[in-house]
Parts: C-alpha cells; structure tokens; sequence
C-alpha cells in the first residue's frame, strides 16, 4: 500500500494496537458477509469500533 506511508508521517496518533483491532473487525464483516451475501464498507468498521 503505498497510502500506509502519508497515513503514518500524517497519522501518529492511530497506535498499532488500534489499527489491528480494525482489521480485525474487517475480516471479521468480510466473513459475515460471504455469508450473507452482503457487501463491506469500511465504514461499518469505524462504527463498529469502540470509541
């Protein structure tokens, strides 16, 4: 990803641990979704995040 380099000079504050639990949710909807047919937004993911 060439994006990963301007979100980390851009974004410090997002900590590793934080930007793991992402993707882990992520994969998490990506699996429900070939489930149930449904597509995945990014989106959901910020939702689902706790604050």
């Amino acid at each position: 990803m060439t994006s990963s380099r301007l979100s980390q000079s851009n974004r410090k504050q997002v900590s590793e641990d934080e930007t793991r639990e992402s993707w882990l949710i992520f994969a998490e909807k990506i699996a429900e979704s070939f489930d149930m047919g449904k597509t995945v937004s990014i989106l959901d993911v910020r939702d689902k995040r706790k604050p």
